[in-house]
């Protein structure tokens, strides 16, 4: 998979977001159709920010990297070379442009995206039109040699039209599945990478100092770690059904100020009268990288008034997190 790292911002880019500061960057970008555009970038885990994507304010190595999010429906694994440990994440789900502080903010940390495709060539057509081409970010290689050894065919996309049961039914039974697509690898290895069983047998650097991902054994054990990566990552997405399920209560009416947030007996005072209740001590002291989405999500909004969207947002956050523990553990014991 082709890597690059995120792109750099600061909180001064933020400003871009108001019209008159656009505008006065116009002249200078408007040869590029898609200079000119505000966009939410996933800032922090679980934390979007809204940013001028033009080349003026977002720099960084990382700014080819931006096409790969702006306009097309992709996902890329978030990663850096932080030591793996059982009682975090080192890996994160993306489908936007990419902060490269994203996971930590040690510099010697920072954040890598291996986009599912690649949409950085762009093609100017006759008509003045930029149109991305994507071309499918995997090693072909590597995809023949696993697909000879789970003894399953590999296809770009799902086949439409007249077609045959057992290629295309999501409801079909594992044993009875002829092919795997890009997304089904993809979640393969978000799978393995999330499972604290990874921690001192597969997490090895390899040349590059990346962890090597080892070749699935068997398609029983393949199509299980799919579906809990599928899983996970639709819960880091907050896109999994399973977060509108609270397993928090916010039972006390109030102004929603939020003060220096307290952890307390399962509840999580956001000022005096008011807080989430049932929040799990794994939970709250959980790690996505140097990050504790459970207290720093609240942190970055001290001071501030919680909406109603906020409040049901840190919520669902609570769910992603506990589910993530509870799927890590199983995919572990899967694995190891």
């Amino acid at each position: 998979m082709k890597k690059n790292p995120g792109i750099e911002t600061t909180e001064n880019d933020f400003p871009a977001i108001q019209p008159e500061i656009s505008e006065a960057y116009s002249a200078s970008d408007h040869d590029n159709k898609d200079s000119l555009k505000l966009c939410e970038i996933s800032y922090r885990p679980f934390d979007e920010r809204i940013v001028y994507s033009g080349r003026v304010l977002v720099d960084g190595p990382g700014k080819e990297m931006a096409r790969n999010f702006t306009r097309n429906d992709n996902s890329g694994i978030v990663f850096s070379r932080l030591p793996f440990s059982d009682n975090c994440l080192n890996v994160f789900i993306t489908k936007r442009i990419t902060d490269v502080s994203f996971l930590a903010a040690n510099a010697e940390a920072k954040s890598f995206i291996f986009p599912l495709y690649d949409y950085s060539g762009i093609i100017k057509q006759r008509d003045g039109d930029w149109v991305s081409s994507g071309i499918l970010n995997l090693n072909m290689e590597i995809v023949n040699k696993i697909a000879r050894g789970l003894g399953l065919q590999f296809v770009r996309e799902k086949e439409t039209g007249n077609i045959c049961f057992v290629n295309n039914n999501d409801d079909l039974r594992d044993e009875f599945k002829q092919v795997f697509l890009p997304a089904d690898l993809m979640d393969y290895i978000y799978a393995v990478l999330c499972s604290p069983g990874f921690v001192g047998k597969y997490d090895k650097p390899s040349k590059n100092n990346f962890p090597e991902i080892h070749y699935p054994q068997n398609t029983e054990v393949f199509w299980k770690l799919v579906k809990i990566g599928g899983t996970m990552r639709q819960l880091h997405l907050l896109e999994c059904p399973a977060v509108e399920n609270f397993i928090t209560r916010y039972p006390v009416c109030g102004d929603n100020l939020l003060n220096s947030p307290v952890y307390e007996n399962g509840n999580v005072y956001i000022n005096r009268e008011q807080y989430f209740s049932n929040v799990p001590d794994e939970v709250w002291n959980f790690y996505v990288g140097t990050y504790q989405p459970a207290q720093d999500w609240l942190l970055i909004r001290k001071g501030k008034y919680l909406s109603n969207a906020e409040i049901q947002k840190y919520q669902k956050i609570i769910v992603a997190l506990s589910e993530t523990r509870r799927l890590m553990e199983i995919a572990g014991n899967l694995l190891f």
